[in-house]
């Protein structure tokens, strides 16, 4: 038996421990289906409800006969399987994982879908970063991380964001991160379309949050580690796959995230998009296809 029939059969046990009102949202037969995948943004961190672009593109979507691929309420979202935190090596994990609930549903969802979109990567990058900071602030967790930031100042501040960017184990865990996504992309997308050969993908391409003028230094190490992820996406493009080019669309609107190094009162390290990075996401994702093409 192949890895569709044991996900299939896996699945309808799943099923049938369920209450019948989680089976509701089915969609109509034949109907077209979207699923959202991906970290942080796929989730919609830093958005105001009803603002992210999952939100967006699954409204936009449904002029033209799509629905969201169900899910299990209180537990997944329908149409929607993001994590914060959620790296390559993870996502790609939940798409392979032969026992694991959540892998199985995530692997049938992906297996209902006609349109996949994708948005992962940025953690790859952003986790050394986190890491390298709670260590430089002897933080034990996010929230004492912030609080520390705050209580220890400008002066503290600055010097610590110079150590990091003068931090050879930090950048070493940087690249590591490039590779491994440059890895584990060809592998997520081989993936999805062994669950779903007819899929139609639709992948986020990673955008520089930091302000040019603000830290040339941090700018430009950011477009060095991002180049060649992007670069990766795009050399994996192919009939059924797309990239949708956040990159080219942040970098011409200063306004898509709020992130700042520069303490005035305090920084903003939230390289989140807020709601109008959201609806240029969602404008991206409408350029690259043709809904009606997506058979």
């Amino acid at each position: 038996m192949n890895k569709k029939g044991i996900v299939l059969i896996l699945v309808l046990v799943m099923i049938l421990a369920l209450p019948l009102n989680a089976l509701a949202a089915r969609p109509e037969m034949g109907a077209r289906t979207y699923l959202n995948l991906g970290d942080s943004i796929a989730f919609g961190d830093s958005a105001d409800l009803g603002q992210r672009y999952f939100d967006g593109y699954a409204e936009y979507l449904e002029n033209f006969g799509f629905t969201k691929v169900p899910g299990v309420p209180g537990v997944v979202e329908n149409g929607n399987i993001a994590m914060p935190g959620m790296t390559t090596e993870y996502l790609l994990g939940r798409l392979n994982h032969p026992t694991d609930q959540t892998a199985i549903m995530a692997q049938w969802m992906v297996s209902e879908a006609d349109v996949i979109t994708v948005s992962i990567g940025g953690n790859n990058i952003l986790q050394p970063v986190i890491g390298a900071m709670m260590k430089a602030y002897s933080a034990k967790s996010i929230s004492e991380l912030e609080g520390k930031i705050v209580d220890g100042g400008p002066v503290i501040w600055n010097g610590i964001i110079q150590q990091l960017l003068a931090d050879d184990e930090l950048r070493a865990a940087l690249w590591l991160g490039v590779e491994d996504f440059q890895s584990h992309w060809p592998q997520i997308i081989n993936a999805i379309h062994y669950l779903n050969e007819e899929a139609n993908i639709i992948i986020l391409s990673i955008y520089n949050p930091v302000c040019k003028m603000e830290s040339p230094e941090l700018y430009q190490l950011m477009e060095e580690l991002i180049h060649p992820m992007n670069q990766t996406m795009r050399k994996h493009q192919g009939r059924r796959v797309s990239v949708a080019n956040v990159y080219n669309a942040f970098r011409r609107n200063e306004d898509a995230v709020d992130f700042s190094i520069v303490w005035g009162p305090i920084p903003n390290p939230d390289p989140h998009p807020n709601n109008t990075g959201h609806q240029l996401i969602t404008e991206e994702l409408m350029r690259v296809r043709n809904p009606m093409a997506f058979r």
